[in-house]
């Protein structure tokens, strides 16, 4: 893969999930210990900054700084050792929490902290912030989780603390020591406790924690494990850590959401509802709960939602066996809830996905002003959440504010965000007066001014007012004795800038005029639809979630190949630059490998729906297209050449022609078949032969199918009409491949004359639906069109896109709604490995598939749980993509292929099926196919 460029690094890495933006120096990605030793010897001999970073899915700033980013995540991201008996792991900072857990579970055991990031956010990370996220009722904190950490001090000494296998020093540093020794006398001759949180709050990040420090024997040889968890990288940087496990918990789950007219009830429930020790106990407040009634992922998870409660309280219980857990809920009850829902076993994984989302989530409320992260971690004892809520409502209607409450309840703590503009002077002035406010009263309450999420920019500025300037001073003589220099991570917890400095929007600017081709109306526009992106990272998951978004990250693991980092790059050069931005090189680097799956359109909570955004860049970057481009734009007219094609498929295969085409010699060329036979199918499958049946349905041919598997057409036709359908054919470009190489005034233009053919369709047949073989070609009708045409077409369009699906999608509505039609198909009860494409996954459901296969030939089905095959259209097929395509592949679907041994492959997309072929040396079929060699022959 090409080495990036220093101004694409500078960009992706200059924000993280915060309000702030700083463009680093430099980004380096340390390979292994030696070299992180390396750099931070070389930054200290130089009097250069470094800015430790894991996946940047921090809230308060942690990451963002103008120094040298040191991605301790990219590299250093190996599980090192595990030891079961003494229930303990080692690992290197880059391993994500959730990948440590899928390794232990087989195992049966488990990492307990679990933040809402988890499936994303990596261990050198959560030792940074003292993460503790919903279980910490019940686990406790990464802190109380540490063991053992290796780490290079500012002197460029590689050192380790607690136990861990390391040739570290465990010598303290002179300075350090002395520091240790006055801090103790002064702790207890001054009586500094009473500045500090009220000890039974477990959730405590707020400064360093040297109270805790002080409060151990000076000979425990693990005491500077508490400092060091939470310090943010400004004590040392992380190269290995020890943490302590658990065994499982237990399998059977329930929830009981609790419903409530208001916040009031629902913190005063806490209180009572926590005496019954459970598991979680987390709340979701009226504002995210609507935010997710429009999300493609999250609109179906709030079905136990009833009536529209101001608040709800997610309470969960686990035992070990079902009459256990009916035991311990049986007696549970809210006398100031007025609605309840129980769930139980998957039910209540999809309700903490939905509670997970609520950060993404909250980017979706409409307009510049957003819920901002800058008062959303404070923590106070829960007998006195009640009341600090009810003040802090109060200190929020002083500032004219309506905040979002969220989180962990029940560890009494809630993240709680004003809506704040800061595009604006009048934003950004109430973003330091409401946090300056906000630590002032948690201060009255003894509480935590941050809980998790740890100080970094945003609370840094108020640490000296919050623990007064005795204990500060003693904070700032620390982090001088460990790093007398001021190299690590500076401005991060002491000494730090006003907390308005590098916010990432400019204040009062003149919004950019960014022209587009699609239309971004119902975002705002395309910047506001680039800026929806709120840096928490949901697109950074591993194979191992089975997710759809985002196959190039997942493949590559830089940030640049994120929708994240793609969003950043884009929203910065458009920021300086307006349109012209689109032409900016470092853009074309992030834009190169979106494939375009739709994935974070439908994952991502924020609604970042970067397919569309890589067509507008490939339309208004398209003075830079190739011939290739313009070949694969133009495959619909192959329609012309198709009697030629005896001679056109050896010139299509030739080594000249695709060097001309930038084709990778690898790949095969899908050749063009005979149009004889959907002229035939055409002529029988009128519309005037469909009018006059109870059962019509329109058969949408495009372009793909008419021109590569025209006898997918027949079968169709034959099982539609098996089952009791009558089938009409439409045969009509769709114009995919025009809109996914950005030529979009040329798709508008076939897109235009698509819908016109299916209206017409229609006007004969009202009562059909409309159902398609090619999923990326069908689903372009209720997608991109939307945001291509105008007029009485889109008119058309928004009424009747609910009637367009794939033919797997309708045939599983069917079954569902009229039962099975089983006895018109032999059985195939065996094993069948089925791969669905990425269009079906983002807009229908993977599961349509698999559920025909299983109600009309009892299959077998596994489905493999990958993201993009790395095919996408032409994508695949391009010589400068073809390394990172087989990538793609080798992450889940290939291993998959190899390891099946059945007689059938299916793969619902054409280019799927190509890749399938081409990498993996079978044969993969459509549904289709399966069904129409499985149809009963009547005698």
């Amino acid at each position: 893969m090409p080495t990036p460029s220093s101004s694409l690094l500078k960009r992706a890495y200059a924000q993280d999930a915060s309000i702030y933006q700083e463009v680093p120096e430099a980004v380096l990605f340390p390979q292994n210990t030696e070299e992180l030793v390396a750099a931070v010897q070389r930054a200290v001999s130089e009097g250069k900054s470094l800015i430790p970073r894991a996946a940047g899915t921090s809230l308060a700033g942690q990451v963002v700084g103008g120094g040298i980013v040191l991605d301790t995540g990219r590299h250093l991201n190996k599980i090192l050792d595990l030891n079961i008996e003494e229930g303990w792991v080692e690992v290197e900072p880059g391993v994500i929490r959730d990948e440590l857990n899928h390794y232990l579970q087989p195992l049966g055991y488990f990492f307990g902290p679990n933040t809402s990031t988890s499936n994303r956010c990596m261990l050198g990370g959560m030792v940074g912030n003292n993460s503790s996220g919903s279980t910490s009722i019940s686990y406790g904190t990464t802190r109380e989780k540490l063991l053992g950490l290796e780490f290079i001090s500012a002197d460029g000494v590689l050192r380790k603390a607690g136990q861990i296998h390391s040739e570290g020093s465990d010598q303290l540093p002179d300075e350090v020591f002395a520091w240790e020794e006055d801090w103790r006398s002064c702790w207890h001759k001054n009586n500094l406790a009473q500045h500090f949180p009220d000890p039974s709050i477990h959730r405590r990040n707020s400064g360093y924690a040297i109270d805790l420090l002080a409060e151990l024997d000076l000979q425990n040889p693990d005491r500077w494990l508490q400092v060091l968890a939470g310090s943010e990288g400004t004590l040392g940087l992380t190269s290995k850590i020890r943490l302590r496990i658990d065994p499982l918990p237990p399998s059977e789950v329930a929830v009981l959401a609790f419903h409530y007219h208001s916040m009031d009830d629902a913190m005063l429930a806490t209180r009572e509802l926590m005496q019954h020790r459970p598991f979680q106990l987390e709340l979701m407040d009226r504002i995210i709960l609507d935010c997710t009634k429009e999300s493609k992922e999250y609109a179906s998870y709030r079905s136990f939602v009833e009536g529209d409660p101001a608040a709800i309280l997610l309470v969960e219980f686990r035992g070990t066996n079902s009459a256990e857990l009916q035991r311990l809920i049986e007696p549970i009850t809210s006398p100031q809830s007025y609605a309840l829902s129980t769930l139980l076993g998957e039910d209540c994984d999809r309700v903490w996905k939905l509670r997970a989302a609520g950060l993404g989530l909250l980017s979706n409320v409409p307009g510049d002003a957003k819920p901002v992260a800058c008062i959303e971690d404070t923590a106070v004892k829960v007998d006195v959440l009640p009341e600090y809520i009810r003040d802090f409502d109060a200190l929020m209607q002083s500032f004219g504010q309506e905040s979002v409450y969220y989180a962990h309840a029940g560890a009494g703590e809630l993240h709680l965000r004003p809506i704040l503009n800061l595009k604006t002077r009048k934003g950004v002035d109430l973003l330091e007066d409401i946090s300056r406010a906000s630590a002032q009263l948690v201060k009255k309450y003894r509480g935590s001014l941050s809980g998790e999420h740890g100080d970094g920019r945003v609370r840094a500025a108020f640490l000296k007012e919050f623990y007064g300037e005795e204990v500060y001073h003693w904070m700032v003589e620390l982090k001088r004795a460990w790093d007398p220099k001021g190299l690590l991570n500076p401005g991060k917890i002491v000494n730090a800038k006003r907390m308005t400095a590098d916010l990432r929007y400019e204040v009062d600017r003149v919004e950019p005029e960014i022209k587009s081709v699609l239309d971004f109306a119902s975002d705002g526009g395309f910047l506001r639809a680039v800026e929806k992106c709120n840096g928490s990272g949901d697109c950074r998951r591993l194979p191992f979630t089975g997710a759809l978004m985002c196959p190039s990250y997942m493949a590559s693991r830089d940030e640049w190949d994120s929708t994240r980092g793609r969003a950043n790059v884009l929203r910065s050069v458009l920021t300086e630059q307006s349109t012209a931005g689109f032409s900016a090189p470092e853009l074309a680097e992030a834009m190169q490998h979106c494939v375009g799956c739709k994935g974070c359109s439908k994952e991502c909570p924020s609604g970042v729906d970067m397919a569309a955004m890589k067509l507008e860049y490939l339309y208004q970057n398209r003075g830079k297209r190739t011939l290739g481009d313009r070949i694969f734009a133009n495959f619909h007219r192959a329609a012309h050449a198709q009697k030629l094609r005896l001679i056109l498929n050896p010139l299509l295969r030739s080594k000249s022609f695709k060097k001309l085409a930038g084709i990778a010699r690898e790949r095969s060329m899908p050749a063009l078949e005979s149009g004889t036979l959907l002229a035939f199918y055409k002529k029988y499958y009128t519309l005037q032969r469909a009018a006059a049946t109870p059962q019509p349905v329109l058969l949408w041919v495009d372009e793909f199918t008419a021109l590569q598997e025209p006898q997918l057409v027949g079968k169709a036709a034959d099982v539609m009409e098996s089952i009791g359908f009558t089938v009409a054919i439409i045969h009509t470009p769709s114009g995919r491949a025009q809109l996914s190489g950005g030529f979009l005034p040329q798709a508008k233009h076939t897109a235009r004359k698509a819908t016109k053919a299916l209206k017409n369709a229609l006007e004969r047949i009202p009562e059909a639906a409309i159902i398609g073989l090619e999923p990326s070609a069908v689903l372009s009708a209720r997608d991109e069109y939307l945001r291509l045409l105008d007029g009485e077409e889109l008119a058309w369009l928004q009424q009747n896109e609910g009637r367009i699906s794939t033919l797997d999608k309708f045939l599983a509505d069917h079954i569902q709604k009229n039962g099975t039609d089983r006895d018109k198909f032999n059985p195939h009860p065996d094993e069948i490995l089925l791969h669905v494409h990425c269009h079906q996954k983002s807009q229908e459901s993977p599961g349509h598939t698999a559920y025909v296969l299983q109600s009309l030939l009892g299959a077998n089905v596994h489905r493999v749980k990958s993201s993009c095959c790395g095919m996408a259209g032409s994508y695949g097929m391009k010589a400068k993509n073809y390394d990172m395509s087989v990538k793609m592949a080798q992450l889940v679907l290939l291993p998959a292929v190899h390891n099946f041994d059945g007689q059938w492959i299916i793969a619902t997309g054409t280019s799927c099926r190509h890749q399938i072929a081409d990498l993996g040396g079978k044969d993969a079929a459509h549904l289709v196919d399966i069904l129409w060699n499985q149809l009963r022959v009547e005698a």
